[in-house]
């Protein structure tokens, strides 16, 4: 840590100093000009006189404000040998277009517009199976299975007296029809219209291309009319169902093309195209599913294999998506992975095509607004607020801005900036951390403080409360508190032995006070302040060395905190705070004086603190 500051300093200094200035002449300015006095760790405590910084106890420094010429407070001026010190690059912003990567995890799925179920269309008996197991690879006409039915026997006599003794083509068509209602097809009624001939056994042949992928029938049992014996399955085309999170919802589009990736095939890439994005979130994962729509020409894509997916999505400068691959494209509202170039109807629904603009799956006019963007290295981001620091122009030497910017969307190394910065601006994008540590060490405003950071010293504030306890058991409460900063100032000290017993008398004094003296109410509060009391003192009486004891006693003192607060005491108790108790997480404790006394440092850091509170 001082090794830092040293650096800072130094380029602070080189930045300041004019070069003919020789090195005694400096330091006489330094201390002619110093009027303020500051903490090295602790920037935003400024005094107009040497002391002790009043939260972490160190040596205060002598502040050196730049009274060269009026500027910006957040101005810094650096030398150009300072800059080479800390590596300080710039570039120039502009306006383009960015990608936003999308990274989603799926899984494949069959294409359910590519399964097809064979069920019986009669009732009968199957007398044989051609296909007698499943995965079975099956063509458009191939036999699957020969079935029995005594309608059909019937059908097809009924349909040779017909043809043979109608006069009327209406009759014709109508035995016609009933056959084909049974299932038989065309091929075979010409069959059985050339030769005259009632077959027993009727073929059922398979409707598509595809794999057999499951199998219901079992040869010499009976079905009934509408039973499934067959369901074959089209692997040519497959979905990917890909789970999104609801924050890069903003980023799909329909008709992106998306790479992904599986396991079986690391080193080769597929692609397919969004076509469908659900309308409803999964409330458990937080996520909503979209569908791909993938050629699978060799049929390497499995059902239920993993896919680890990859979008890129343009954005513009209001941060949505330009997808103009289906511009000019006529697309089925109903069916819209059904895309044509030309208008006409749905091969699937017979619906008109509609223009991709229309259905706002195209946007010509976005193609205009590239965004303003700056490259990620250059932000500086704390809690809400973004800190972007700018090269100023019209100066005699470098000099530095720190500027406050509103942040789009992150695309990749680049964030699109909504406002606080212009195009052609030149942004620091290497070494934007050290000129804010520079700032920060002569006390001007970084990214940790909006202003000027002695705006932001914690005041002491006073607290009067207005107990329900009567005078007489506040009272109580005060010599009851008198065993508590005995610990308090035994762990300050180092004294673990000591500590051990103080928490088991301060356990005592708190049950020894007289609840007789409060109503109702406050006794219920009372008695379970004292039970954690009793839970805290418990833990902490069972410390054998130092470090846990401190561990224990910050819950401790929170107890005693709300005790203090809700029933009041008699004099006045101080709330002390050490921020860098437990690896900065910080603790508090209670004081009977304002002075700083740290138990949970002790001898390290004896006046490490600040005073949050004070109660009266």
């Amino acid at each position: 840590m001082k090794i830092l500051i040293i650096f800072l300093m130094f380029l602070v200094a080189c930045g300041e100093k004019k070069e003919e200035h020789n090195h005694s002449q400096t330091e006489t300015d330094s201390i002619t000009n110093t009027t303020i006095w500051t903490c090295s760790m602790h920037p935003q405590v400024r005094l107009p006189k040497p002391g002790l910084c009043p939260i972490c106890r160190m040596d205060l420094i002598p502040l050196v404000e730049d009274t060269s010429e009026e500027g910006n407070e957040r101005e810094i001026k650096m030398s150009e040998s300072a800059m080479k010190l800390a590596e300080i690059q710039t570039t120039k912003i502009e306006r383009k277009f960015v990608d936003v990567e999308v990274r989603m995890v799926g899984k494949i799925v069959l294409d359910e517009t590519k399964v097809k179920t064979i069920s019986a269309w009669t009732n009968g008996r199957l007398e044989r199976l051609f296909v007698d197991y499943t995965g079975v690879r099956v063509r458009k006409g191939d036999h699957l299975v020969e079935i029995y039915s005594p309608e059909l026997v019937s059908a097809q006599e009924e349909f040779l007296q017909t043809f043979q003794f109608a006069n009327s083509e209406s009759q014709k068509k109508s035995a016609r029809k009933k056959l084909e209602i049974l299932g038989v097809s065309s091929e075979q009624i010409q069959e059985l219209e050339k030769t005259k001939k009632v077959k027993q056994n009727l073929i059922v042949n398979s409707e598509i291309d595809g794999i057999v992928i499951h199998k219901s029938a079992t040869e010499g049992i009976y079905v009934k009319e509408g039973s499934p014996l067959y369901q074959i399955a089209d692997f040519s085309k497959v979905w990917v169902f890909l789970d999104a999170y609801e924050s890069d919802l903003q980023f799909l589009h329909y008709g992106q093309k998306v790479e992904f990736s599986v396991t079986a095939f690391p080193s080769e890439v597929f692609t397919g195209r969004v076509a469908f994005i659900e309308p409803t979130l999964n409330p458990k994962t937080r996520t909503v599913k979209v569908r791909l729509n993938v050629v699978n020409k060799d049929e390497k894509l499995k059902p239920e294999m993993f896919v680890k997916a990859t979008l890129k999505a343009t954005v513009t400068e209001d941060g949505s998506v330009i997808e103009n691959s289906l511009e000019g494209k006529w697309i089925s509202p109903m069916h819209p992975e059904i895309v044509k170039n030309n208008p006409g109807n749905c091969d699937i629904c017979g619906m008109s095509l509609v223009k991709a603009e229309k259905l706002g799956f195209a946007d010509k006019e976005q193609k205009t607004h590239a965004p303003l963007v700056v490259p990620k290295s250059a932000v500086l981001i704390t809690g809400k607020r973004a800190i972007v620091y700018v090269k100023v122009t019209n100066k005699n030497e470098p000099t530095f801005e720190g500027r406050e910017v509103n942040l789009g969307v992150r695309a990749g190394d680049f964030y699109v900036i909504k406002n606080g910065l212009q195009e052609g601006e030149e942004v620091v994008t290497n070494g934007a951390f050290k000129i804010d540590s520079a700032l920060q060490i002569v006390a001007k405003p970084s990214m940790m403080s909006e202003n000027r950071p002695d705006r932001f010293l914690k005041p002491v504030r006073s607290e009067t409360l207005n107990a329900n306890s009567p005078l007489e058991f506040r009272k109580q409460i005060s010599i009851s508190l008198e065993s508590y900063f005995s610990l308090q100032k035994a762990l300050s000290k180092d004294q673990s032995k000591h500590s051990k017993h103080l928490a088991k008398n301060i356990l005592a004094d708190f049950e020894d006070c007289n609840i007789e003296l409060l109503d109702k109410l406050n006794r219920t509060k009372w008695f379970n302040l004292i039970a954690q009391l009793r839970k805290d003192s418990e833990h902490f009486s069972h410390s054998e060395d130092l470090e846990t004891q401190r561990k224990y006693f910050s819950p401790f003192s929170q107890t005693i905190t709300k005790i203090v607060k809700m029933f009041g005491a008699e004099n006045v108790v101080f709330i002390a705070k050490c921020p860098m108790a437990f690896g900065n997480k910080g603790a508090t404790w209670l004081a009977e004086r304002s002075e700083i006394e740290n138990p949970y440092f002790g001898s390290r850091m004896f006046s490490c603190g600040e005073i949050l509170e004070k109660i009266e």
